[in-house]
C-alpha cells in the first residue's frame, strides 16, 4: 500500500509540474497574439493613410504610403511570418493596379525579381537573425 501512494504521490508531482509549465507556455502565447493583433492593426491604419491622402489630394503622401506598405508586406514575406502572398508574382499583381492609380511607375528592382530570395538577394551582405 505504501508503494501505491509513493507512486500515486511521484505522478502527481510530475503532472502538477506539467501543469505549471502548460500555464506559461499559454501566457506566452497570449503575447504573441497581441502582436499578431497590432501588426494586423497597423497594416489597416497603413491603408487608411492612403485613403485618406487621396481624399486630402496629396498624391505625394498615397504613393509614399502605398510604396511603404508594399516593401512593408515584402518585409513581411521574407521573414515569413504572416504570410499575406504566397508569393512575389501575386504580391506585385495586387499592387500594380494601386501604382497606376496613382500613376506611378512600379519599382523596377521588385518588378524584375521572380521570387522573394531575389529581393533578400539585392542585399550586399548576409544579416544574422538568429538573435
Amino acid at each position: 500500500m505504501e508503494s501505491f501512494n509513493i507512486i500515486l504521490a511521484i505522478i502527481l508531482l510530475v503532472f502538477g509540474i506539467l501543469q505549471i509549465i502548460l500555464f506559461f507556455k499559454i501566457w506566452g502565447m497570449t503575447n504573441d497574439i497581441r502582436k499578431i493583433k497590432d501588426k494586423f492593426r497597423c497594416e489597416e491604419i497603413d491603408d487608411w493613410e492612403i485613403k485618406k491622402a487621396l481624399i486630402l489630394d496629396d498624391k505625394e503622401k498615397a504613393r509614399t504610403e502605398l510604396m511603404n506598405l508594399m516593401l512593408k508586406d515584402i518585409e513581411i514575406q521574407m521573414s515569413n511570418k504572416f504570410d499575406r502572398f504566397w508569393d512575389l508574382k501575386s504580391l506585385k499583381e495586387y499592387y500594380k493596379e494601386p501604382f497606376k492609380i496613382l500613376e506611378m511607375e512600379f519599382p523596377e528592382m521588385i518588378s524584375n525579381a521572380n521570387k522573394i530570395e531575389d529581393i533578400n538577394n539585392l542585399m550586399p551582405f548576409k544579416r544574422d537573425n538568429s538573435k
